[in-house]
């Protein structure tokens, strides 16, 4: 598991003779650009900048009170200029507004320091703008600052918590940074789920779609897709081709007819049921040590040990129960304790202890629905094999060909569907906690970001146009 980092903006303006080889080096070390570099012989400010500094004294003096934990929308240079003009005329100041525009401010006071700094060089420049992995910062730092020829560049504060995020995993793991990408942007600094939906995902679903015959017609799909380019969705099918392959070796669905298994869940159904309880029990504790994690790594104790903690113990009382009553009650006790005592958000969440377990309970239904939809359609085939004629033999295997069609293409879309839902709502409903935003190359292209003053990125309540 790997904590999740920012991706971060970045702007140096270079001499025009030394901006090539310096965009050269950039690139080999994962700048993303925002757009092609150009010449930048000013002006260094544009018109809105110019205007926010005719607003200083206003944005100085009516300055509101510091409002901790105060969350913010970004808002676009000409709604500030809009609502600085609203407070020049006597209208009430917004607190979320007033810090954009201050941060407004600093940046084109900065801008305006390089334009005076540029005009007294007397040198053509070139602006290079783009994104940068957190994990590049240092090294692109050292190779700015023994740069010669560059005027000023900006990157952000170390512990800069703002930004998009960008997940880095590597081999089969990347491909499913797709399915984490499903779920809203992650904090900065959160565990990256990826390696463990990379497990998960696949064996939840092939509970669901046990079938050989039906993962080895997914595993074509699968090569099919990576042979002809996309290799992230083939790899992510055939991972879960492979966790159907082994599950229908396991509970005897091999071929088109039910044969000897290893695991007779579908002869005792009950099994079955017990095995997607338990499937529950790990994955929604999983999530809620993901959560404890996470709440600890922010100091946010209270909520790690009331919440999460709480909720494990009462998990971990119960299946402790089975085997120690007394045992389980006192653990299951002192984990309700601890609900009870964090307060009315704490009690809330605790029907969602036990009902997101039982919801596990679809992985029972949708499987055993998989079994018996496709012995009564082989059922109906036999009839016609039976009669041991060219006529039955040929309706049989239209009625195994349609009804396995139908069969592949309807439960591969509700294991799928019911899949995701258990990793999505039952699973990370106890850890996400929304960030600012996925990193995607191709949609910050176009996005700007704030300069804070001393060099430093802006938090999202700025967003440039």
């Amino acid at each position: 598991m790997f904590s999740t980092k920012g991706v971060y903006r970045i702007a140096i303006i270079v001499e025009k003779n030394e901006a090539e080889p310096l965009i050269e080096e950039l690139l080999s070390r994962g700048l993303v650009m925002l757009k092609d570099a150009k010449e930048y012989n000013g002006p260094f400010i544009g018109k809105k900048a110019r205007e926010i500094i005719t607003f200083s004294k206003i944005i100085k003096e009516k300055m509101p009170p510091h409002e901790e934990g105060k969350k913010c929308n970004a808002y676009t240079d000409e709604e500030i200029i809009n609502y600085l003009e609203a407070v020049s005329e006597g209208k009430a100041i917004d607190y979320c507004k007033h810090k954009a525009a201050e941060e407004l401010l600093a940046f084109a006071n900065k801008l305006l320091e390089c334009e005076k700094k540029a005009q007294k060089i007397g040198k053509s420049f070139v602006l290079i703008e783009g994104w940068i992995s957190k994990n590049k910062l240092k090294a692109i730092e050292g190779l700015i600052e023994k740069r010669e020829g560059v005027l000023e560049y900006v990157l952000p504060e170390e512990e800069e918590r703002y930004g998009p995020i960008k997940l880095n995993n590597g081999g089969a793991f990347k491909a499913f940074e797709k399915i984490t990408e499903l779920y809203p942007p992650l904090k900065y600094g959160s565990i990256d789920i990826t390696p463990i939906i990379a497990i998960t995902f696949p064996f939840i679903f092939g509970l669901m779609f046990a079938s050989a015959l039906d993962g080895a017609i997914l595993a074509l799909v699968a090569l099919y897709l990576i042979k002809k380019g996309k290799r992230e969705f083939g790899v992510v099918l055939g991972v879960m081709a492979a966790a159907s392959i082994f599950f229908g070796l396991l509970f005897g669905e091999v071929w088109i007819s039910h044969s000897e298994a290893l695991l007779p869940v579908y002869e005792k159904p009950m099994l079955l049921l017990y095995i997607s309880i338990a499937v529950g029990v790990f994955h929604t504790g999983l999530g809620h040590i993901i959560a404890l994690i996470n709440a600890w790594k922010e100091r946010e104790k209270r909520k790690a040990y009331f919440e999460h903690l709480g909720a494990l113990l009462l998990i971990l009382g119960g299946i402790t129960y089975i085997a120690y009553q007394t045992a389980g009650l006192a653990l299951g006790g002192v984990g309700l304790l601890l609900i009870v005592l964090g307060g009315s958000k704490s009690i809330a969440e605790l029907p969602h202890v036990v009902g997101h377990i039982f919801s596990y309970a679809r992985i029972f239904a949708i499987s055993l629905s998989h079994y018996s939809i496709s012995t009564a359609f082989y059922g109906l085939a036999v009839g016609f094999f039976a009669a041991k004629s060219i006529v039955g033999l040929i309706i049989g295997g239209i009625i195994v060909a349609i009804g396995h069609l139908i069969l592949l293409t309807v439960e591969l879309l509700i294991a799928s569907i019911h899949t995701l839902r258990l990793h999505i709502l039952e699973f990370g409903t106890k850890f996400v906690e929304q960030g600012f935003a996925w990193f995607s190359a191709d949609e910050f292209k176009l996005k700007k970001i704030m300069l804070k003053k001393g060099l430093n990125i802006k938090s999202p309540m700025y967003k440039g146009e």
